[in-house]
């Protein structure tokens, strides 16, 4: 690897000054706007508080519905056996308990007259560090919010009584992120610690996994069937205390690899995990209140870790899924899952399947599947259309009745790179998904037509396509790539607003003297409108803020004030002025934006800054 020449003052002062008059240059140039219309129609939308725009679950696509509507549509998902109302915010007493139990995981039970944390400091530096890092003194539930299925209808509503309809079976998919929670950090640090067991036989990661199945089950194409298997709602399914015992189990058996990405111990990580799983918690904005939930079930859906543990868990279920087949009088030559969703090449009768399906759904009463049988030979898995012919499985690009075929337009705000990026990305799924020439050649026609229809030049497609086609024979061929015109890579990567010329124009100099500059994905139209769908958390309860203290005393007519910034809750902060306002006869007084003012006789303030354990006592401007 050949470095890149070493960095000068002189080079850099020559850069700065080359920056500058690009930049000036920029500035005294027109910049381009939106149109009148879109920026009024972004406007109108933003200001109109009756209504939410929600993402949706499985197209790039956005629903814009009245707020009631949605509100209403969460509260349904909600009203199952897997949530419970509570009358106040369970996260706040959970956060109480929390150092408590990554004490216990970390220290081990409390011992009379010492504290653990100075015990785990002296006997176990390593520990102390993690429990320095994951511990929270706060945490508040999580925003509850909703993405809407809308591949699991046909079509649009078009008519008012098909809009009623549609609205009144509005079907979401519930989400609840957790980084509000005390265990946000735990959740990400238990994630990497079951990341190293290893995944269940018949699970894939990505649609290649499953073409190489079907290749090696040419044998089969006659005597079986296609069958797709779905587990409904499988994350709030998964019964948790078992998944728990098998996690358990698993770790302890890869204790050496455990023990390469944390401290923890299997049975302490197991017990966290528990924990964690327990301890899920939502917050709706139901109108002008608020209304708290727990889930008392299963896995949530905004947990880093919850994926990992459905496909353990999942991978334990399927173990005696060919041996049930056996027992029914069918056979399964082969299957795989990914996430939710199984292939099974199934022979048997209508009556062998059904019974098959049956015993599946009967082992256990948790997992609840259902099936979609081939027709005409044909079934959809994923974004892959498979079909059986005489003697193979022929597959090609599948897609959804909900796809919206949108891509950024040629003459967006856009760095070049993410455009032909769109254009390789498609062209390359469609080489390798499609298995006959005639599919491959109308799916790259298809396209050449999508991009051109969105602006892209046709020379501009046909060289990313020719460049995908290179790319790909010469990794079969298991050939180096021929080296680019610029074999030296940069050693310094800088990340900055992609600003239209004026950014290669920076990009060319700052490459010659070894720093690469990296635009940063712009933000999308629908990311800023989004936003409102969500609960938003007032000032003062949100933690990781800097908050700032007035006096009345004043020092050539400018007041004192003091600047702090705290890890927990700003509200926090209340009754510990209230206690000082006895002492210094501060009144009190909190602003819309979370500012505390406070009326100070003897011209000083004592406060406690930063969630520190001792009072300070100071005035500055």
């Amino acid at each position: 690897m050949t470095s890149c020449p070493a960095m000068t003052g002189d080079d850099i002062t020559a850069f700065l000054n080359k920056a500058e008059k690009i930049l000036t240059r920029a500035n005294n140039q027109p910049q381009p706007k939106p149109p009148k219309q879109l920026t009024e129609s972004l406007k109108s939308l933003t200001r109109d508080d009756s209504k939410v725009i929600v993402p949706a679950d499985k197209a790039k696509a956005l629903v814009v519905i009245s707020k009631s509507d949605y509100t209403a549509a969460l509260l349904r998902s909600l009203q199952s056996p897997v949530y419970e109302e509570v009358t106040s915010d369970p996260a706040e007493a959970f956060a109480g308990r929390f150092n408590e139990h990554l004490l216990t995981a970390l220290a081990g039970p409390a011992v009379r007259g010492r504290r653990r944390d100075t015990m785990l400091k002296e006997n176990n530096p390593e520990g102390y560090q993690l429990y320095r890092r994951l511990s929270k003194t706060h945490g508040r539930s999580g925003p509850f919010y909703g993405l809407v299925k809308t591949h699991k209808y046909s079509s649009p509503p078009s008519t008012d009584d098909d809009r009623l309809n549609w609205i009144s079976n509005l079907k979401l998919r519930p989400i609840c992120p957790a980084h509000r929670g005390a265990d946000y950090e735990l959740t990400k640090h238990l994630t990497k610690c079951l990341k190293v067991l290893p995944r269940p036989p018949h699970s894939v990661s990505s649609p290649l996994q499953v073409l190489e199945m079907l290749q090696n089950m040419t044998h089969a194409v006659n005597s079986c069937r296609l069958v797709s298997l779905d587990v409904e709602a499988m994350f709030p399914s998964i019964p948790t205390q078992t998944a728990i015992s098998l996690i358990r189990t698993q770790l302890r058996d890869n204790r050496d690899a455990l023990s390469d990405v944390t401290c923890l111990k299997p049975d302490a990580v197991a017990d966290l995990l528990n924990i964690s799983i327990q301890n899920c918690h939502a917050v709706i904005q139901d109108g002008d209140k608020e209304r708290w939930f727990r889930q008392t079930t299963g896995l949530a859906m905004g947990k880093s870790y919850s994926p990992v543990v459905a496909d353990l868990y999942m991978g334990h279920w399927e173990a005696d899924l060919e041996l049930l087949a056996a027992n029914c009088g069918g056979r399964v030559h082969a299957f795989c899952r990914y996430a939710d969703d199984y292939l099974v090449l199934f022979e048997g009768s209508d009556d062998i399947l059904s019974t098959w399906v049956n015993q599946l759904n009967s082992k256990d009463s948790s997992i609840n599947v259902t099936t979609d049988l081939e027709v005409n030979r044909q079934l959809p898995y994923l974004d892959i259309c498979i079909t059986r012919r005489d003697d193979k499985f022929c597959t090609k690009v599948y897609r959804k009745s909900c796809n919206t075929n949108q891509v950024p337009a040629f003459s967006s705000y856009t760095e070049t790179r993410y455009l032909r990026a769109a254009i390789r990305s498609d062209c390359t799924r469609a080489i390798r998904y499609c298995s006959s020439m005639r599919d491959r050649q109308q799916e790259l026609d298809f396209i050449r037509q999508k991009f051109h229809h969105h602006g892209y030049p046709r020379s501009f497609i046909d060289s990313a396509i020719q460049k995908t086609r290179t790319d790909l024979r010469l990794k079969a061929r298991a050939l180096p790539a021929p080296p680019s015109a610029n074999s030296h890579p940069a050693p310094v990567r800088v990340s900055v607003p992609f600003a239209g010329p004026l950014f290669y124009q920076l990009k060319r100099e700052a490459s010659k003297i070894g720093i690469q500059l990296v635009s940063k994905p712009s933000v999308t139209i629908g990311s800023l409108l989004c936003s409102k769908a969500k609960h938003h958390l007032p000032k003062l309860q949100q933690s990781n803020v800097i908050y700032r203290i007035e006096c009345s005393c004043q020092v050539d007519g400018d007041p004192m004030v003091y600047i702090g910034e705290t890890d927990r809750h700003a509200r926090r902060h209340e009754p510990q002025l209230e206690r000082l306002g006895d002492i210094n006869n501060m009144v009190e007084q909190v602003n819309e934006f979370g500012d505390v003012l406070c009326d100070c006789k003897k011209g000083c303030l004592r406060v406690l800054a930063g969630g520190a354990a001792t009072l300070r006592s100071l005035c500055w401007r």
